[in-house]
């Protein structure tokens, strides 16, 4: 597994991320700023400017709450905060946000961040 760095203007958070096409290609646009926006108390997502690889990537329907990840259709990252069924459509895992980042956004009035991604 790799990691990788969230750093808030408060906070610094290290992912575990899983080792495949897709968070590779991602690694290989840090350092990165990434505006990421509230979604109904559900995620906060970030649009990237560029669409990362998905060779050999599963996606699912089944998101969890405290994963981050990839949906290829808005070229976004998703930090999700709650379980959902988000059928027929889907994301690809890319791996777990700590309780303490899930908790931040979960509890934060602010509608985005700036975030640094290294």
């Amino acid at each position: 597994m790799s990691e990788m760095r969230v750093k808030t203007e408060l906070q610094t958070f290290d992912i575990k991320l899983i080792d495949n096409a897709v968070t590779a290609a991602l690694q290989h646009q840090f350092p990165l700023d990434l505006t990421i926006t509230a979604r109904a108390g559900v995620e906060f997502y970030g649009k990237l400017s560029d669409a990362l690889a998905t060779t050999d990537a599963t996606a699912t329907s089944q998101i969890k709450s405290g994963a981050l990840y990839y949906y290829p259709d808005w070229q976004a990252l998703s930090f999700q905060l709650k379980d959902l069924d988000i059928s027929p459509y889907t994301m690809i895992y890319l791996g777990e946000l700590p309780v303490q980042l899930v908790t931040l956004l979960q509890e934060t009035n602010r509608q985005d961040f700036i975030v640094n991604l290294s």
